[in-house]
């Protein structure tokens, strides 16, 4: 048993947002859900975003430096080796007690607690387990019989059952920001978001089922909240950033239920008016959706492509709809005047060199305003981990935890020549999918591209000289300055 004399007195909670390679590195938006758990119960909360690879010693100068009881992690899969590092880091502080949660320590606690002085992980969504915790610590109760934590124990690894999900998001206080650095919680004027939970969608290499599979029923576990409680949370959020000029849905598939998203965007309209980018899916998308869209300011679509070969797309992913649907909803997105954005992923068991070519010219075919392409990452609870490892494709765990994102290179074994396949093709889709990065000389390409003249000009310069390069750029970033 642990009792709360065994830990520190003070009442101090710091949460560490794990965000190396660029993830949740503007908000968390797990923490900020918990952030008001916290407070209720008189904590003073801090939050140290680690978004570039931070020394173990200068880690725990910072946790020391804020004296804090209690230290929450909150992890992705590809974040468990900086886990295990600086909770490694704080060994010499048993009193602070170490807690960590997120998809990563969800999905594989043993790997958090290993070489890790991690105490406990919280097992799927944390707003009911964190505040028992609290509770059973403010009454000096056994904490390590909270339901929804793994303990590690002298005599080993104690596994609570895990408590139902919360099913009205309602019910839930709105989340907290003020923990976050505010130049990110609104980067660029853009406020990152999240009002929904789980997705109705079953993708074979998603974690969202996964997820749902901690539970003692996964049904239901895709969630919105009421219409109105939206709304509310966004106000909230608009009056506490007045320099928020767009908002950022990053909600899996928010117009997932068509009556619900009918009514949120009128709602939104009257109420709101900022311009947003919201995820889609082209069998959820049709006239109504896209006019509700249009009505309510939507700017962008993030739709999923991941692979333009149709058979693979649906065998493999998991992914039923057509190359023909998608092309047909894309172009209803674009002739609303809604930018369009592609997602997209290579480096997939079973893959070939075809399929990755299919991918990029499916792309051409819809000439999205922008997008982006990852390398396949195998989550443990998923099918495609489960296949992986029965083809003998997953990497050594050493190998895996050194990849920091999706972005870095192919995360199964495959032999060199299509490992470069990847690569190439990698490159390939990102640059087609990418403005072009002028730094500095964006304000004056901007300007040309928006004068006919200059971009008449342009095109006669590059008929003489033959700078095919510079004029392409050129092109695409007059085509995608609306976006």
């Amino acid at each position: 048993m642990i009792h709360y004399g065994q830990i520190s007195v003070s009442k101090k909670f710091v949460f560490v947002n794990l965000a190396v390679g660029g993830y949740n590195s503007g908000i968390n938006h797990g923490i900020a859900y918990l952030v008001p758990v916290v407070k209720r119960h008189s904590y003073e909360v801090s939050c140290i975003n680690i978004m570039d690879q931070m020394s173990p010693e200068e880690f725990y100068g910072k946790v020391c430096s804020l004296e804090p009881s209690i230290v929450g992690f909150s992890s992705l899969s590809h974040h468990l080796k900086y886990l295990r590092m600086y909770s490694a880091a704080l060994r010499s502080r048993p009193e602070i007690l170490q807690i960590a949660g997120g998809a990563g320590p969800t999905l594989d606690p043993e790997s958090a607690f290993t070489e890790s002085a991690l105490r406990a992980v919280c097992i799927g969504e944390a707003e009911k387990p964190l505040d028992n915790l609290l509770k059973a610590i403010e009454e000096n109760a056994d904490i390590s019989s909270v339901e929804g934590f793994w303990w590690s124990l002298p005599e080993g690894i104690r596994k609570n059952p895990v408590p139902q999900f919360v099913s009205d998001l309602s019910t839930l206080d709105f989340p907290d920001y003020s923990v976050f650095d505010r130049d990110l919680a609104c980067d660029n004027s853009a406020l990152l978001v999240m009002l929904s939970r789980g997705c109705p969608n079953n993708c074979s290499y998603c974690c969202n089922k996964a997820l749902s599979g901690v539970y003692p029923s996964g049904k239901g576990y895709f969630r919105l909240p009421s219409a109105k409680y939206a709304i509310n949370l966004l106000k909230r959020l608009v009056a506490e950033f007045p320099e928020a000029r767009f908002i950022d849905f990053e909600d899996d598939l928010l117009i997932a239920d068509k009556r619900w998203f009918e009514d949120f965007a009128r709602r939104y309209k009257e109420s709101i008016g900022l311009a947003y980018r919201v995820c889609g899916r082209s069998e959820f998308i049709d006239k109504d959706i896209v006019a509700f869209l249009k009505s309510s300011g939507c700017k962008a679509v993030y739709v999923g492509l991941e692979s333009g070969n149709e058979h693979f797309r649906k065998t493999v992913l998991n992914r039923q709809y057509s190359n023909e649907l998608l092309l047909d909803r894309c172009k209803m997105i674009k002739a609303a005047g809604i930018g369009l954005f592609t997602f997209n992923m290579i480096g997939l068991p079973f893959e070939t060199k075809s399929h990755m070519r299919d991918t990029f010219m499916l792309n051409r075919r819809i000439k999205p305003d922008m997008g982006v392409c990852a390398f396949f990452y195998p989550y443990k609870g998923t099918r495609l981990y489960e296949i992986c490892k029965q083809q003998n494709m997953l990497k050594d765990e050493s190998e895996m935890l050194d990849i920091a994102n999706y972005r870095t290179c192919p995360s199964i074994k495959m032999p060199a020549r299509h490992e470069a396949d990847c690569l190439k093709y990698y490159k390939r889709i990102s640059n087609y999918l990418q403005p072009p990065r002028f730094g500095s000389f964006s304000p004056a390409a901007n300007f040309i591209m928006r004068r006919r003249l200059l971009y008449a000009a342009a095109r006669v310069a590059y008929r003489i000289s033959g700078l095919r390069l510079v004029f392409i750029y050129f092109k695409r970033y007059r085509d995608r300055a609306r976006f």
